[in-house]
């Protein structure tokens, strides 16, 4: 199985996943002032090293701590995560019955064209697709369920291997879409997509 190492460090984000069957993610924060010059590359922290607490980490005098250690356990989809809002984007309809969280552990985020989808809010027949998030659409406007400016990014995911399938996992701003102020209104960032599967060698990303 594939493993997918995640290092991040950037301003005001807000945790966007599209994950083909994700299997666990967990982040890591360490706190930092925001300044204008370039990011100094993280590491992946030693394990031994990580609090459990902001109050652990800082009794230590600093250092990294847990800010969300996620293994979809149970057979329900946990808090902050929740479906991506159902709609149509480019060809495909997201909707709920694309995203299983029915096997503990497991979290299997689909794709399918479907003549019979069952559901009162989008069409029966069609391509189809899911998403998870830490944000939700309320009165039109997005909101937060989970948010961090800076921090380290782990996540386990196995991709599926077919032809017109791409798989992702983004990292948004809340304010994502507005432009300027150089890009601290928000930005995307993609950690991975798979776009480039079938070149063993290659990997998109930016």
């Amino acid at each position: 199985m594939p493993s997918i190492i995640v290092k991040i460090v950037s301003p005001a984000l807000s945790v966007l996943c599209f994950l083909y069957s994700l299997i666990a993610i967990g982040i890591y924060m360490i706190p930092r002032g925001y300044a204008d010059e370039p990011f100094p590359a993280v590491e992946r922290p030693a394990q031994e090293s990580v609090s459990a607490t902001r109050e652990e980490a800082a009794a230590k005098g600093g250092g990294w701590y847990v800010t969300m250690d996620e293994e979809f356990g149970g057979d329900a989809l946990p808090a902050p995560w929740v479906t991506s809002p159902h709609g149509l984007r480019n060809t495909e309809y997201w909707c709920d019955n694309l995203v299983d969280a029915s096997q503990d552990g497991l979290i299997r985020v689909l794709a399918a064209q479907l003549e019979d989808n069952d559901c009162a809010v989008c069409p029966a027949a069609g391509d189809f697709a899911g998403g998870i998030e830490t944000r939700r659409m309320v009165d039109g406007k997005s909101v937060p369920t989970f948010a961090q400016a800076f921090g380290y990014y782990e996540a386990r995911v196995r991709v599926p291997d077919a032809p017109g399938l791409w798989s992702a996992f983004w990292l948004q701003a809340d304010s994502q879409g507005q432009v300027g102020s150089y890009g601290r209104d928000g930005a995307e960032i993609d950690i991975f997509e798979s776009a480039f599967r079938e070149n063993p060698v290659m990997n998109g990303n930016a």
